[in-house]
């Protein structure tokens, strides 16, 4: 697991960029790999780069909150969603203050949205 999880962070590093590309698009494509990969993979093997994900995912989507741009935001949160979903109840931990945050950027309704999830 370790040894995936390895091999794999140069492949995510990868994607954070296009994460904040100007191109909603793109950028949506790159929150809907993090969803797969989240949904699809051996959550175990993701936990020690979840950190990582998180914190960029959490950047993203600072960045797509203040453009105003709503749509690849809420696909940012969805990536989250997954990832703290497949983080279980370490997700507290990765990221404190997380859902603040995020009613901060976007307001109750994506807040909400995320719980369900």
């Amino acid at each position: 697991e370790m040894f995936l999880a390895k091999r794999m962070k140069p492949l995510i590093g990868d994607l954070f960029p296009i994460l904040k590309t100007e191109n909603e698009e793109i950028a949506s494509a790159a929150a809907g790999v993090f969803q797969r990969m989240c949904s699809q993979s051996d959550k175990e093997m993701l936990v020690p780069l979840m950190e990582v994900i998180l914190v960029h995912l959490l950047d993203a989507l600072k960045f797509w909150g203040k453009s105003g741009k709503s749509d690849t935001a809420s696909e940012v949160v969805a990536a989250i969603g997954c990832v703290a979903g497949a983080a279980g109840k370490d997700f507290a931990r990765f990221v404190p203050g997380c859902m603040e945050l995020l009613t901060q950027l976007c307001g109750d309704q994506t807040q909400e949205r995320l719980r369900r999830r």
